[in-house]
């Protein structure tokens, strides 16, 4: 169970890691103007499930640091944004 919670946690995490580098590359590019760069759109905001899992990551022995330290980077990648905006 812990196993199927994490993979739709992880599920997530990818799919919003591969649309914020899109929106990346097209504000790099010029593709998409400046004034549709706000709210902060590369933030990730995962909108959690990790948190009920957390406690049951030992089960998965070797991957749970590996599982844990990707939640702690998405969480430090949103405060990095958050910095940058002046937020």
């Amino acid at each position: 169970m812990v196993a199927v919670r994490l993979s739709v946690w992880l599920a997530e995490v990818d799919l919003l890691i591969t649309v914020k580098l899109e929106q990346y590359k097209g504000m790099v590019s010029g593709s998409i103007p400046k004034e549709f760069w706000s709210p902060l759109p590369l933030k990730l905001n995962v909108s959690g499930g990790i948190e009920a899992v957390m406690s049951e990551l030992h089960y998965l022995r070797k991957g749970a640091s590996d599982v844990a330290q990707l939640e702690y980077f998405a969480r430090e990648f949103d405060t990095y944004i958050d910095k940058a905006a002046g937020n």
